[in-house]
């Protein structure tokens, strides 16, 4: 339409008669994001008059646009109630008991994707107990749904170890797609580091089969949903460190599901602790240190992420929760020295605290912040800084 005659858009564009729908933001590659928000800004502001519905993931989402903001509304009760009677019939009862027992499924079951995902797996005899494991036997039964056909070439477990490793290298460059002939090499590489020996063209085509991948007009490779990325790579995070103990840094917000899911698939007990250690950490070996020796540079860079983990496993492991939130106290201490000695940058980490804070979810933690003493004095008698006019 644009090439056959440009100047309709053009007066349409100037008198406000254009609706602009632009989905998934967040799936923009990392080296573009930037300058696509900035671009998008630009076209929102030189068209005023114009309508605008742009979509992106709740968190990490910051309203750079000066627009209104909305969530969409999850499902009620009811509505959960209602959708589980009418898709799986006579073991609704069962299934709607099993949901309203269980506070992740009850939480997820909410979200429609998620809770019709919910409802095939139980209609199976399957019941999750948790987000890692309702993905894990979604796709699993999507795999085995294939794995009837016939002429098959490749077994399932191959095809998740390839679809794990792919995904974690995609979250790694901050790629949600890539060109088809650099999966073919990913792929490769990999069955021939496993030994197997189904060939790779074979293997894409049986999974774009099976809707886990798909491939778009441009021909480049990209998971059907990004939450399936997400899942695949939590599976690869989850081998990674019960192997090696240690991971990549993670601090990008990318990150983020892969490592709830993570701790979800995580049975060990011992191993989910070593996990939550090691995010604490920042990734990194940090020496001991007196406390008059601390400055900001020891802050943990990945102190939300793992206050979101933290959150997730809470029910399974109160200790370990517990110990959070001490961590997170004892970064508010070395803050309020930090601030008395006059350092600079005070209110980026005081902001990185307060975030992190929320995002543990734990009154326990707010309490301290605001009724400790030490810290009050702060919020309230500190008149040369405003804090709370320079937090967002």
């Amino acid at each position: 339409i644009i090439r056959g005659n440009e100047e309709w858009i053009h007066d349409y564009l100037d008198a406000g008669k254009i609706l602009f729908l632009i989905d998934g933001v967040n799936e923009i590659e990392g080296s573009y994001k930037n300058h696509a928000k900035s671009e998008l800004k630009e076209i929102i502001n030189k068209y005023k008059n114009c309508s605008f519905i742009i979509s992106e993931r709740k968190f990490g989402f910051r309203n750079i646009y000066n627009i209104s903001t909305f969530e969409i509304k999850e499902l009620t009760s009811e509505q959960i109630r209602t959708l589980a009677i009418n898709y799986t019939g006579s073991r609704s009862s069962e299934i709607i008991n099993y949901i309203e027992k269980n506070s992740h499924l009850q939480q997820l079951a909410h979200i429609p994707l998620l809770l019709k995902m919910i409802l095939i797996v139980c209609s199976q005899g399957s019941f999750p107990q948790n987000k890692g494991a309702l993905y894990s036997l979604f796709l699993d039964e999507i795999l085995k749904r294939e794995e009837i056909k016939v002429l098959k070439k490749a077994s399932n477990i191959i095809k998740k170890e390839l679809l794990s490793h792919l995904a974690f290298q995609m979250r790694q460059i901050q790629k949600v797609l890539l060109p088809y002939e650099k999966v073919k090499e990913v792929f490769r590489k990999k069955i021939n580091e496993i030994h197997g020996q189904v060939p790779t063209i074979d293997v894409i085509e049986e999974l774009l089969d099976s809707n886990i991948i798909s491939k778009n007009t441009q021909g480049d490779i990209l998971f059907y949903h990004e939450s399936y990325l997400d899942f695949y790579a939590a599976v690869e995070i989850k081998k990674i460190f019960e192997v090696h103990g240690t991971l990549p840094t993670m601090s990008n917000i990318l990150w983020v599901e892969p490592l709830v899911i993570a701790s979800d698939l995580i049975e060990n007990n011992e191993i989910i602790k070593q996990l939550i250690s090691y995010l604490l950490q920042g990734n990194i070996e940090r020496p001991a240190k007196y406390i008059n020796q601390i400055g900001f540079q020891d802050f943990c860079d990945t102190l939300e992420i793992s206050c979101i983990v933290g959150e997730n496993i809470r029910d399974r492991f109160p200790g370990l929760y517990s110990y959070i939130e001490n961590i997170i106290k004892n970064h508010f201490k070395i803050w309020v020295r930090l601030f008395n000695q006059g350092e600079k940058e005070t209110i980026k980490y005081l902001k990185k605290l307060f975030t992190s804070s929320a995002l543990l979810g734990s009154s326990s933690t707010l309490d301290y912040i605001f009724y400790n003493d030490q810290i009050v004095q702060l919020w309230l008698y500190k008149k040369e800084e405003c804090f709370f006019e320079n937090i967002e």
